[in-house]
């Protein structure tokens, strides 16, 4: 599986209980769509960790690079459309700052070598 992370914190002005309420109808949406396979939000506790990654993490995963792929071609198209799936993707965006991303592999997987 390929893991797309997200690590933010969110504005003053919104509440982690709406956020999360806001995340979970976008991030099933995709599911829905069969763009993503599973996803999971976590939130810091205690302050434990490096502030620089923020207070929300989210793991989104992927069965593959192509699913990843198309989930990407998937969200930019609605962006141009401006349809139901860019709407959520809008509130959710809205609500979040110090936004960093990266993307992880399970370990070892399929692909890799021997050696």
């Amino acid at each position: 599986m390929e893991h797309y992370i997200l690590w933010f914190n969110l504005k003053k002005s919104y509440g982690g209980k709406d956020f999360v309420l806001d995340l979970d109808e976008y991030m099933l949406t995709l599911q829905d769509k069969k763009l993503i396979a599973e996803y999971r939000i976590v939130r810091r506790k205690l302050g434990f960790g490096p502030p620089e990654l923020g207070e929300f993490m989210v793991d989104i995963a992927f069965n593959d690079m192509a699913q990843l792929d198309n989930a990407f071609k998937t969200v930019i198209q609605g962006i141009h459309e401006d349809n139901e799936l860019e709407k959520l993707h809008r509130r959710v965006n809205s609500q979040v700052e110090n936004f960093r991303t990266s993307l992880y592999r399970d370990y070892p997987d399929e692909h890799l070598s021997a050696g």
